[in-house]
């Protein structure tokens, strides 16, 4: 909506969705796949976007749905494929990797405590809007594309 500051100055009379934010809803997206995937006992940080296609603007008011699949699993993180779609259409598209890191976890939380380091979220119990869960597949080598 248009009461979020980011579209005050991003564009002034003609509010879009920085590509930044998409970006990092995507990130989002795919990580809490791959948390998931560890029963979120690892934290895991965004580490390389190697592709990120934005097929046209996303202004204020419209509804952004994110898909992401968890394309291939190892130990030391993953890589993922999302999209965004509006009305059904893809508006935008990327590929990126995620790796464990080694973070501290927040103060007075502990490992076993069901929340995620650094964030004090708990982990998802039920669905999520615009997210599937799906399995990762390992058909393709990790990072590459």
């Amino acid at each position: 909506s248009l009461a979020e500051d980011h579209f005050e100055a991003h564009f002034p009379g003609y509010p879009v969705m920085p590509a930044c934010l998409i970006l990092e809803g995507l990130a989002q997206t795919g990580g809490i796949l791959v948390g998931e995937a560890n029963q979120f006992k690892e934290k895991v940080v965004l580490a390389k976007v190697p592709r990120a296609t934005f097929h046209r603007e996303m202004l204020a008011g419209e509804t952004l749905v994110y898909e992401a699949e968890v394309v291939h699993m190892r130990p030391e993180g993953a890589s993922v494929s999302a999209r965004v779609l509006v009305d059904g259409q893809v508006t935008a598209e990327a590929d990126w990797s995620i790796r464990k890191a080694s973070l501290p976890f927040l103060p007075g939380t502990a490992k076993d405590s069901g929340l995620v380091p650094m964030t004090g979220l708990r982990p998802p119990t039920g669905a999520i809007a615009g997210v599937e869960l799906v399995k990762p597949k390992a058909t393709r080598p990790f990072f590459a594309r």
